[in-house]
């Protein structure tokens, strides 16, 4: 049993107070130092608010603020091409985005109108194209010359550059490739540092369509969103110089116009040498923005050559005569005013573009390029090729020539559809890309009867396109349509093609129901003066005529194969087709693709050596295996034995075997 003291108990009662006594005091004498210290920080933070506070919104919180108003600043001048981008009409080249993957590449920003061409890209070059003979043997071995288009790009670069003279927070930038209008933009917000407001500044450059000797730029820059006054700020224009790899001209000869004029002879190629002179004019060198006004500046290249000569000697005798030439154009052009000039150019690019294409690949079954890339190979074929009908010095009667043979070619397209041709449409990432792009395309369109419309220019070439991408022929009584009956899955629209003085649109639809069987829409643009008559495959029933309002026809699919589609004035040629044609087999479309399925695979033949070969070798291996089996009990073996009871247990013996 534990027994505990009185008089220890009554001492440790007073240890145990004196304890906590000093424990409390301890605690509040800790305390005090921190609240001090709370107060100090206190005092601290409100002496940094106070004087730095400023500094902080400006650098750090307004960067936020900076980053959302040249976003928005961008965003509400991107708007405006949202339909065009919808369309696939126009493409948008973020320049704030890391490097773009391989898949998803942006078009080359390129400008061209088959004589001068460019990157617009800080110090790009000025390329021009131009016509080179080549020798070459044809089928029958006999030399024949054939044209090509060559590039030489030009020794100094017209690409303005902006550099702006006051502080930004921040900057965003981005570019518009309009394919439809042959225009590239570049849009740039500035934030203004300490101001709510951003600057605006658009960059337009083009080679002009119509008047082919035309490199045009016009820098715009404004003021968004400030509603106080931030006094003049100073975008500085820079250009490049020229002087370095030309001679300049004596102005005392042009003085009264405000551009310069230069001249050289240059080797565009081994022993092959061309004059050159170039007209070059800037309306300023600064752009100077306010709220109350937005300013502009101007540029102006016009590039003149002569034909290729085999010496410099003989190119230097051209040099003063292509100077008055250069002279007296620039003279007129430059009188111009930008709005008129840009006016014209888009004009001539809507005319060329009368003809077009709409593609629709199914998500099941593409089989046809991706839209985008056709639309970025017709833009920079044509764009590397001249327009003999839009050039301003044509004369007339020509003009009513060239629009006769574009009514009437000769037997084109005579082949494959080019659908399938992965070289035909692919990504560019140069200028050489873009010359080789339209050598290849030319030469396979004359290859298939189409020389005739590609020598007609930027127009003929783009009918010819869309000619070889539907199949679509041209013949002497009508024109038929001839796709791959493999591809007619997928939308295909075909606009404003021209057949002799009627304009059609072709298109091919699928069925929206289960089926997806595909359908031939035909309409004519307006009322036709001769009656204009269509039949399906084969023509295995009577002709309809067609109008203004679409006209549905099935597909079929023959045996042999014929067209899906033809088209006539005369409506006893398209009677006659159903007797000439000797048609063994009609299907529709769903059929044939039902017996393409069925017909997919290794000819049946193929299946049955393979299975009489496996019956073979496993009958071969039975054989082998039961030969095998009988012949182990005929094999001499040796054994000695030794008896024990009524057991007699053997031993293997190997001596023989060994002896041997």
């Amino acid at each position: 049993m534990l027994k505990i003291r009185p008089s220890a108990a009554k001492l440790q009662i007073p240890m145990a107070q004196q304890n906590i006594s000093q424990m409390t005091l301890s605690f509040s004498l800790r305390s005090l130092p921190v609240t001090r210290r709370t107060i100090a920080f206190g005092i601290t933070a409100c002496i940094f608010f106070i004087y730095l506070g400023p500094f902080f919104y400006r650098n750090v919180l307004s960067l936020f603020t900076s980053q959302s108003n040249v976003d928005s600043c961008l965003a509400m001048h991107l708007k405006q091409h949202d339909i065009a981008i919808g369309e696939l009409d126009a493409y948008i080249n973020d320049h704030n985005q890391d490097e773009p993957s391989q898949q998803n590449r942006p078009p080359l920003q390129f400008v061209g109108n088959g004589k001068l061409g460019a990157i617009v890209k800080d110090s790009s070059s000025l390329y021009i194209f131009y016509p080179e003979s080549v020798q070459h043997t044809d089928n029958k071995k006999q030399v024949v010359m054939r044209e090509e288009i060559r590039t030489f790009k030009l020794p100094f670069s017209p690409i303005l550059q902006t550099r702006h003279m006051f502080s930004s927070d921040s900057e965003k930038s981005s570019s518009v490739i309009n394919f439809r209008e042959g225009i590239v933009e570049r849009l740039s917000c500035l934030k203004i540092e300490g101001h709510s407001g951003c600057v605006f500044l658009n960059h337009t450059a083009v080679a002009h369509r119509s008047r082919p000797n035309v490199f045009l730029q016009h820098i715009s820059a404004s003021l968004d969103g400030s509603s106080r006054s931030i006094g003049d700020k100073t975008i500085k224009i820079l250009s490049n110089d020229i002087d370095a790899s030309f001679n300049r001209v004596s102005e005392n000869l042009f003085n009264h116009k405000p551009y310069k004029l230069h001249s050289n002879v240059l080797e565009i190629s081994q022993g092959k040498f061309m004059a050159i002179s170039v007209a070059s004019k800037l309306t300023g060198d600064n752009l100077q923005i306010n709220n109350d006004n937005a300013n502009h500046v101007d540029a102006m290249t016009v590039v003149m050559h002569s034909g290729i000569k085999n010496s410099k000697d003989l190119a230097k005798l051209e040099e003063g005569k292509l100077q008055k030439q250069t002279a007296e154009y620039a003279n007129i052009v430059m009188e111009m005013s930008t709005d008129e000039l840009l006016k014209e150019h888009r004009a001539a690019w809507k005319d060329i573009l009368h003809t077009g294409l709409t593609v629709s690949p199914s998500e099941d079954e593409p089989g046809l390029p991706d839209p985008r890339i056709v639309n970025e190979t017709i833009y920079y074929v044509l764009s590397s090729s001249d327009s003999k009908l839009h050039d301003e010095g044509i004369p007339e009667n020509e003009r009513r020539n060239l629009i006769n043979r574009l009514q009437t070619p000769d037997f084109c397209y005579q082949g494959h559809s080019t659908i399938s041709g992965k070289s035909l449409w692919s990504h560019v990432t140069s200028v050489e890309d873009v010359a080789n792009l339209q050598r290849l395309w030319s030469l396979t369109l004359s290859k298939h009867q189409c020389k005739s419309l590609v020598s007609e220019g930027a127009e003929g070439l783009l009918q010819a396109m869309l000619l070889s991408f539907g199949g679509l022929k041209f013949t002497e009584n009508d024109l038929r349509f001839g796709p791959d009956p493999e591809v007619l899955h997928n939308d295909i629209s075909f606009h404003r093609l021209i057949y002799r003085n009627d304009t059609l649109d072709i298109s091919v639809k699928r069925a929206r129901d289960s089926t997806g069987t595909p359908v031939i829409m035909v309409a004519l643009r307006d009322h036709p003066k001769i009656p204009l008559y269509a039949c399906e495959a084969g023509c295995v029933r009577d002709a309809v005529e067609l109008g203004v309002q679409a006209q549905e026809l099935p597909v079929y699919v023959t045996d042999p194969v014929t067209p899906i589609l033809y088209i006539s004035h005369d409506r006893k040629h398209l009677s006659d087709l159903r007797d000439t044609l000797h048609v063994k087999k009609i299907l529709e479309h769903a059929q044939h693709m039902e017996e393409v399925r069925k017909g997919t695979g290794l000819p049946t033949i193929f299946w049955i050596g393979i299975g009489s070969l496996i019956v073979f070798f496993h009958l071969f291996l039975i054989r082998l295996i039961c030969n095998e089996y009988n012949s182990s009990y005929k094999s001499p073996v040796h054994f000695t034995g030794v008896a024990s009871g009524n057991a007699k247990y053997t031993n293997y013996s190997n001596r023989g075997r060994l002896a041997s």
